[in-house]
């Protein structure tokens, strides 16, 4: 019985950590990216046009790794795009994580 109680505060402490890390990277999501992205990751913003960027549902969005994304939010990606080099401008490896996994969130 007292491994059964153990085991349900881990899973809950989990569950409220998840649920804090998952409040995280909405809020750097929001303000970080959703200027060009928008705040559901449709890219419908005037600036999303202007620079062509796809929305978090394209396919080819969809398809790239976590790791991928993390390389792109991170440090912009194979093109080094300075607007995503976000490492550089003080986030931590574990916030870029956090932000790819919302990223992925948006586009089901």
């Amino acid at each position: 019985m007292k491994k059964i109680a153990v085991l349900m505060c881990v899973v809950l402490v989990f569950g409220v950590v998840s649920a804090a890390a998952q409040d995280n990277s909405m809020t750097l999501y929001k303000s970080k990216c959703a200027a060009c992205h928008g705040t559901d990751g449709n890219a419908a913003t005037p600036m999303a046009k202007k620079q062509n960027i796809k929305s978090f549902k394209d396919p080819s969005v969809q398809k790239q790794s976590a790791a991928e994304l993390e390389a792109m939010i991170g440090n912009g990606g194979a093109k080094a795009l300075p607007t995503h080099q976000f490492s550089k401008k003080g986030l931590t490896p574990e916030q870029v994580k956090g932000l790819a996994a919302y990223v992925k969130t948006l586009g089901k």
